[in-house]
């Protein structure tokens, strides 16, 4: 109570006031920037899509390893391996479906349409221990592999 003999109830309120909306702006600014690192995370900037197409295109010319239910799910729809090379593109890559931790590096989920018109997406990895193709989806055809 000897504090409220020594200030002006106004200039407590006034307190509480300016504080609220320093918190508030606080909070508002966190939540912008926490967003804006979300998109920083599934846009990436033109330097990293220029380096990211170079290793596309290289990896076309590279032998890529498929593992069996990919090889099975490409024999029942008949999309051969030159036709998923020819979706390694900037392009095609969704950086949003983009495994964490490995996104812009090793890893990159590609999406994309065959000539004869298939719509297709599969992930496709690079690295050290080669360079591997998997998780081959064709939509609307269900194959039963495993």
């Amino acid at each position: 109570m000897a504090f409220m003999h020594h200030t002006n109830p106004k200039q407590v309120i006034g307190l509480i006031v300016v504080s609220t909306v320093l918190l508030c702006a606080t909070i508002i600014t966190n939540n912008k920037t926490d967003s804006s690192k979300a998109n920083d995370l599934a846009e990436p900037s033109a330097a990293v899509k220029e380096l990211d197409g170079k290793l596309l295109t290289d990896l076309r010319s590279q032998e890529i390893e498929i593992d069996e239910k990919t090889k099975c799910i490409m024999e029942c729809t008949n999309v051969s391996e030159t036709e998923l090379k020819s979706l390694f593109a900037i392009e095609n890559v969704n950086y949003e479906k983009c495994e964490k931790g490995n996104c812009h590096l090793t890893s990159y989920t590609i999406e994309g349409k065959t000539n004869d018109g298939k719509q297709l997406s599969f992930k496709l990895d690079s690295g050290e221990d080669g360079n591997s193709l998997r998780e081959l989806n064709v939509n609307d055809i269900n194959c039963g592999c495993i």
